[in-house]
């Protein structure tokens, strides 16, 4: 009988559900962010905000080593139907990497089903995220566009 080499298959870096733990390793660059991003917040109300979305379940915050995406469930207002799943932001350590994009792409398929176990039926992509549209795309299908108008208070 015949020894049956072991094959090796690597699926790219590991995307992980984020834990309180794991804000002592990312929460380096992940709160300057935040505060870039929500100038409005400082370090601890930031710090305070991850801790308790983190076991919420109308949140999903997920990470690999060189990036985080996070997306809420919730109701688009009292009147509509099925609930929206919001992309809030899908961040690489450097925006400018390629590499990093491209893993971080692999967020919206996660996010993707996470909302269909919800039966939600419209996810609200690319508000703030530094994967490039085409990447979006061939990852979730076709991304359609609306216009919103709005009034400056």
């Amino acid at each position: 009988m015949t020894a049956i080499p072991l094959q090796i298959v690597d699926h790219g870096p590991l995307i992980r559900k984020f834990d309180t733990a794991d804000l002592t390793q990312h929460g380096a660059w992940i709160v300057p962010r935040m505060m870039k991003a929500y100038p409005h917040l400082n370090e601890r109300a930031v710090a305070t905000f991850l801790q308790n979305i983190i076991y919420n379940n109308e949140y999903l915050i997920l990470f690999r080593d060189d990036s985080v995406a996070l997306a809420q469930v919730s109701m688009a207002h009292a009147l509509t139907g099925p609930p929206v799943v919001y992309e809030r932001f899908v961040w690489c350590k450097n925006p400018d990497d390629k590499e990093q994009q491209k893993n971080a792409a692999e967020f919206y398929v996660h996010i993707r089903r996470w909302a269909k176990q919800m039966n939600v039926e419209a996810m609200i992509v690319e508000e703030n995220s530094d994967v490039p549209h085409d990447l979006i795309k061939e990852k979730i299908g076709r991304v359609f566009s609306r216009q919103q108008q709005f009034v400056r208070l």
